[in-house]
């Protein structure tokens, strides 16, 4: 009898060693595999549109937003902070920018960084699945704890930005992204947090984001998703400039 627990702790420590061996020895291509299926990204594929409504919460301030997704490469987003309207919109190559609050209603164009990082944004599928066609190399990097959740790390580069995306080891969803790049000489990082998810017809949505900037600029932001719709109608026209939204 005075064996027994020695015995099962014994063999509770061969099993946990056994986990351990397992997790270390995967391999990216059996992370990303696990990701895709999880995620419902072969589902994905055949969405042509995504419509989120939610709102902001930043520095105290509360923005409703919607934001619309069209393939391909196709944005517009849309916030309102106390009457005000704030348009973001990118129609595959141009981007524009209308801000109230910048001190004119003249929509403003994106520069070539900005729109580099909506490209990454907006990708339906993610910078995960087709990282190889953004230019981006993927390392496995080992587990890592995440708020006591253990996550598997992967990394991905590409000249002047690197980008760390955190998976959960039972469900290999992403609860973390790390992201530092260096724009126009200057070092910028931030922290993004998901949880929440929620399945839209088989699709793994996270409807909570938390954004952690280390600029000094910008704090905590929350992004919170109230609804999302999948192939809604859009036309294209939605994710131009029109003449009549400049006039406020």
């Amino acid at each position: 009898m005075k064996n027994k627990p020695l015995t099962l702790i014994f063999g509770l420590a061969l099993l946990f060693s056994f986990a351990a061996s397992a997790q270390d020895q995967i391999t990216l291509d059996q992370i990303l595999n696990n990701y895709y299926q999880n995620t419902g990204v072969d589902k994905l594929k055949d969405v042509q549109t995504i419509v989120q409504y939610g709102h902001f919460d930043l520095m105290g301030n509360s923005m409703t937003r919607i934001t619309y997704l069209k393939r391909p490469n196709k944005m517009r987003n849309e916030m309102e902070l106390r009457g005000n309207k704030i348009i973001t919109t990118f129609d595959g190559e141009k981007g524009y920018i209308i801000n109230p609050f910048s001190g004119t209603t003249d929509p403003q164009p994106m520069d070539s960084i900005t729109i580099s990082g909506i490209k990454d944004q907006i990708s339906f599928e993610g910078l995960l699945y087709d990282y190889k066609d953004k230019k981006y190399t993927a390392t496995y990097e080992g587990i890592e704890d995440v708020e006591g959740t253990e996550a598997y790390v992967i990394h991905l580069h590409k000249k002047d930005k690197d980008v760390w995306f955190y998976l959960d080891t039972e469900s290999f969803i992403p609860i973390k992204e790390k992201i530092e790049a260096t724009i126009q000489g200057r070092n910028v990082s931030q922290e993004i947090y998901f949880s929440n998810y929620q399945q839209i017809d088989g699709i793994a949505f996270p409807f909570l984001t938390i954004t952690k900037a280390n600029t000094g600029q910008i704090g905590q932001m929350q992004i919170i998703t109230d609804s999302i719709k999948l192939n809604f109608p859009m036309a294209d026209s939605l994710f131009t400039i029109k003449p009549k939204e400049t006039e406020q």
